[in-house]
């Protein structure tokens, strides 16, 4: 999971900003290479086995907002062999990481429902 994220460069985030996240004691730079806010972007994470394309889009619809996260990845060399596994690999971690945000997301949602709850008794 991501603990930290800030940007490394000056100026407003959009196309073009470069990212660091922090991955327990692993730091690692994201550049931006698609930025809509409110609707969605793209990051490209590189070294020297691959390149990782992390598109997430928000599309709103009536009952709430589905996200949509697609990820492309290019090995680079011998590990070009390699990129189904990554890539599933990486489909895993997205996965328990959407997950834990569900989780979130509901534990909050409910703490919300619980407060207006407590308000209307009062």
């Amino acid at each position: 999971a991501i603990d930290e994220i800030h940007q490394l460069d000056e100026g407003d985030l959009g196309r073009g900003s470069v990212l660091s996240a922090s991955v327990g004691s692993t730091k690692l730079e994201f550049t931006v290479s698609y930025w809509e806010p409110v609707k969605g972007f793209t990051v490209i994470y590189t070294n020297d086995r691959y390149i990782l394309e992390t598109a997430i889009r928000l599309l709103p619809d009536s009952l709430g907002t589905d996200v949509n996260i697609t990820q492309r990845l290019q090995g680079r060399g011998l590990w070009r062999f390699l990129s189904p596994a990554l890539l599933y690999l990486r489909s895993r971690s997205v996965n328990r990481w959407l997950a834990a945000a569900r989780a979130d997301l509901e534990n909050s949602r409910s703490a919300t429902v619980d407060m207006a709850q407590a308000n209307q008794d009062n």
